[in-house]
């Protein structure tokens, strides 16, 4: 995602060089060929996409991997367990988008190119109290800290409806406080009627906090203007 910045505002652009440095370690960045092993819809307009896993593919949670296309670049982030057997991803489907409109709809048995991983967005443990913003599918790299056992954040979740909240189950079951912020359901009595950076302005107690947001430009900038 190219939408992601984390606690200090630093943005972190997509990395262009063949390796990357994670740790001690040194891992190529591909290409691979991965097959499409299965497709779940998430919402209405979000599906996960699984795919086979290279061989000796490494990543760490909150990381991405680039789809090659007809000399098109897509990114889309990890959501999984750097130990799972399989490689997931969750897409978007919007309209007239060409490759991503494809990858939304493509078949169990097909097969993309892809690198990776890329990205700095990844859990630093500290101090403070973390606390996760995302909205859409900007969860997906705070699905991914979840199921590489992070636990005890806040997380503002922010979608229009309650069933556009994804990996609900598992962001809410590890964090601390759980916090559903919904701009179009009057009717979910649980929620926080209104956007994520409502919630930030107008109830989050202040305090010193490690914040990481990932979502639309326009509300990672109105985050942090606040």
């Amino acid at each position: 995602m190219k939408n992601t910045y984390y606690h200090r505002r630093k943005y972190h652009p997509m990395a262009q060089n063949s390796k990357q440095r994670l740790g001690n370690s040194v891992f190529s960045m591909g290409p691979y060929t991965v097959e499409l092993a299965a497709r779940k819809r998430l919402a209405k307009d979000i599906c996960e996409l699984t795919f086979t896993r290279p061989q000796n593919f490494q990543f760490i949670p909150g990381q991405y991997i680039r789809f090659h296309f007809q000399g098109l670049e897509r990114d889309y982030t990890l959501v999984g367990a750097r130990d799972d057997s399989r490689i997931s991803i969750c897409v978007e489907r919007f309209e007239n988008q060409g490759f991503l409109a494809r990858l939304f709809k493509c078949k169990p048995g097909q097969r993309h190119e892809i690198s990776g991983p890329y990205g700095h967005f990844i859990y630093r443990p500290g101090r403070r109290p973390s606390v996760f913003v995302g909205t859409g599918t900007g969860v997906a790299p705070f699905a991914g800290f979840a199921a590489s056992g992070v636990s005890g954040y806040i997380l503002l979740q922010g979608a229009r409806q309650s069933q556009d909240l994804i990996y609900r189950e598992c962001l809410e079951k590890n964090s601390k406080t759980y916090v559903p912020c919904l701009s179009r359901d009057p009717g979910a009595a649980s929620a926080f009627q209104g956007h994520v950076t409502q919630y930030l302005d107008q109830v989050l107690s202040r305090g010193e906090y490690r914040f990481y947001i990932c979502g639309g430009r326009q509300m990672i900038q109105d985050a942090w203007a606040l």
